[in-house]
């Protein structure tokens, strides 16, 4: 039979046994809210407006993607528009697939490259990026971009270029020749799978950690 000790120690270890558990769960719960709030938030392109600046780009800026410039520590978000993604494809009439994120940024180095480029600085965002309206000389990049068809008028925060869009997708411009995914859906989408990748490590670490207690508490006894 098992003496009080013993039963008592069996009871203190499936105590903190329980203890570890809940607070594992705790930990997790935390871990997923903040991860959901911090990728909600980041959608939010616009925000603390700003007194509109106008800057001229040095000669050593570079095109990161089809809206977002980089002028050596400032990046610049093309306001009221949104391009595809780098790493995102699009289909054309045939259903095939096209890398419809680099022919977007290629599309606006093309443009700019070697050229003065000014811009509007309206707001920035949560990236601490420049929300800003570009030209070269009175040519509104922004506006070409979605012309164009290599960039969706961005109407969650701006109806400035609706009507450029339109003309896209009237004239099967860019990405309007075929199928594509809104750029920001296709941001949601991966955001989930990193999500969902994110719990499944922390899952198996729970996994580890539960079993590890258990183990002790076989060598205890």
């Amino acid at each position: 039979m098992e003496s009080k000790a013993t039963k008592f120690m069996t009871s203190i270890s499936l105590t903190n046994l329980k203890i570890s558990n809940l607070l594992i769960s705790f930990l997790i719960t935390i871990n997923f809210l903040i991860s959901i709030n911090t990728e909600c938030l980041a959608n939010e392109v616009i925000k603390l407006p700003i007194k509109t600046k106008s800057i001229t780009l040095s000669s050593k800026f570079a095109v990161t993607d089809g809206d977002t410039i980089r002028d050596g520590n400032l990046k610049i978000r093309l306001y009221g528009i949104d391009s595809p993604e780098l790493a995102q494809e699009c289909k054309d009439a045939k259903g095939k697939n096209w890398k419809c994120g680099e022919i977007a940024k290629n599309k606006l180095h093309n443009l700019v490259k070697g050229k003065k480029v000014r811009c509007d600085i309206k707001s920035t965002d949560l990236y601490k990026r420049k929300v800003a309206i570009c030209y070269i000389g009175e040519k509104d990049i922004n506006q070409y971009m979605v012309e164009e068809g290599y960039a969706v008028a961005y109407s969650k925060y701006s109806n400035k270029y609706e009507l450029d869009e339109e003309h896209a997708i009237n004239n099967n411009r860019g990405i309007w020749i075929g199928d594509f995914e809104e750029p920001e859906d296709y941001r949601k989408s991966k955001q989930i799978n990193s999500r969902e990748s994110k719990e499944s490590k922390v899952h198996n670490i729970q996994k580890k950690i539960i079993k590890k207690i258990a183990n002790n508490k076989n060598i205890k006894k």
